[in-house]
């Protein structure tokens, strides 16, 4: 199982990645494949835990014999290391990658940096968190009833003779360990609600903007006049690419905001342009694409609609 998800990870990794980090970025390629193993092994871990427990019913049953317990401490601890550790010193890493002044050493100094200064910051608040708020309290409802015998506990499974003694809170002490568990499944559920209901909520609409702006079919002359606007395009990036060029290698490693944005208004204008250059190809070889593929997208975006709008009436 476990060659099975990283197989089928990789194979993913391979399909989707960008043909222009062939043979480089191994790094950010192993921790992908490695963070999405920790997630499908979590996963799986729950089944495999309950499918080991001992039957309460059967004396004896000692269920599968492993203990799943240090698995969860292994598996949970190496996404603690994902989160906490090598996750942001990739980012940092990357992020510290100079064109005009390219240096591994300055990249591993300021991730280093950067990284150590996150895992006191996230060690400082899980200590004080866990001082003041490492106690699980779970509210229950107690019963008391008179005494009967045991044998007549057959007769009397829904304890009709209990009657209500109030309600208390069972405080149990949590391990630092486990404490810190719970604080990053409470990071990571809150991401997911925000960023997943955002996609969920952008889906239709991305599908029904690519229905919108669909390839239409281009004629020669169509097709000639296309190519010759997007090549008056292409001219005016390439300058504009050689003035920001000029200005960070002017400004070095650390680039002042105004032109970290226009560096990235840039990137939005050259991906833009790549995409009309895929429509105008497909407009004029292909005819614009397949027409039910095109539709499939508007009626299934339309229906997620739909189905977005139960839910939130019924919720």
């Amino acid at each position: 199982m476990t060659i099975l998800i990283l197989a089928s990870i990789a194979y993913l990794l391979i399909v989707f990645s960008s043909p222009e980090d062939k043979n480089l970025a191994y790094l950010p390629r192993a921790v992908v494949v490695f963070g999405l193993s920790l997630a499908c092994f979590t996963v799986l871990l729950l089944p495999y835990d309950v499918a080991n427990r001992a039957d309460p019913l059967l004396l004896g049953d000692i269920g599968g014999g492993i203990d799943v317990t240090l698995l969860w401490y292994i598996v949970l601890g190496c996404v603690t290391l994902m989160i906490v550790i090598i996750i942001p010193f990739c980012t940092f890493y990357y992020e510290a990658y100079d064109s005009s002044n390219p240096s591994i050493a300055s990249q591993l100094k300021s991730a280093i940096g950067f990284t150590l200064g996150s895992v006191i910051i996230f060690a400082i608040c899980l200590v004080v968190l866990w001082i003041v708020l490492g106690t699980a309290e779970i509210p229950y409802k107690s019963q008391v009833s008179p005494m009967f015998s045991v044998s007549n506990m057959d007769w009397n499974p829904a304890c009709t003779t209990c009657k209500m003694d109030g309600s208390a809170v069972l405080s149990i002490p949590v391990s630092i360990v486990v404490y810190g568990v719970a604080i990053l499944n409470i990071l990571g559920w809150v991401v997911f609600v925000i960023f997943g209901g955002v996609g969920m909520g952008a889906l239709p609409i991305d599908l029904m903007s690519e229905w919108y702006h669909r390839p239409k079919p281009l004629t020669l002359d169509q097709y000639a006049t296309e190519k010759k606007r997007l090549a008056e395009v292409a001219e005016e990036l390439m300058e504009k690419g050689g003035e920001l060029e000029k200005e960070q290698k002017k400004q070095g490693e650390k680039l002042d905001k105004k032109l970290r944005s226009r560096v990235h208004a840039f990137k939005i204008l050259v991906d833009a342009l790549q995409s009309d250059q895929q429509k105008m190809e497909s407009g004029y070889t292909q005819g614009g694409g397949s027409p039910i593929l095109a539709v499939g997208k508007l009626l299934l975006g339309i229906l997620w609609e739909i189905v977005i709008y139960i839910c939130v009436c019924v919720c």
